[in-house]
């Protein structure tokens, strides 16, 4: 299985993405720096990327600490990436990609009071539908 980890470390920036990129391209006509990696977005795509991440934000801030997700069910899930922290997925989470359902919550270590760093997706490259530009 080749799989493509996708982690995203913006849910303790406290900042609502869609609205910042919506600013951001009407004040100066330039993406944000979240839409400036491999690729490029068109605006649109950079607009739909933003608002995906807003409900991620959403969605991952449920689980604030460690004994959060725990409480919620998640696992321990063992990752071969070197300083990613502690990863945990939860039971709700699905095999394949979603953008607002990330499948690992990443966490700054296992202790219980651990706070939220980051989600991941993890991408499953042979699958016919590729994610959404910005992935």
């Amino acid at each position: 299985m080749v799989a493509a980890l996708t982690v995203l470390a913006l849910v303790a920036t406290g900042c609502l993405y869609y609205p910042a990129a919506g600013r951001s391209l009407q004040a100066d006509a330039q993406q944000p720096w979240w839409c400036d990696g491999p690729g490029t977005l068109t605006d649109t795509e950079c607009l739909h990327l933003s608002a995906g991440i807003d409900v991620i934000v959403a969605n991952a801030t449920r689980y604030p600490t460690v004994a959060d997700a725990l409480a919620a069910g998640a696992v321990p899930e063992s990752l071969a990436v070197p300083s990613i922290g502690a990863a945990y997925r939860l039971p709700t989470a699905e095999d394949v990609f979603s953008q607002t359902k990330p499948q690992l919550l990443l966490y700054a270590g296992t202790d219980p009071a651990d706070r939220l760093a980051g989600v991941a997706h993890l991408i499953e490259r042979s699958v016919s539908a590729p994610p959404p530009a910005g992935y």
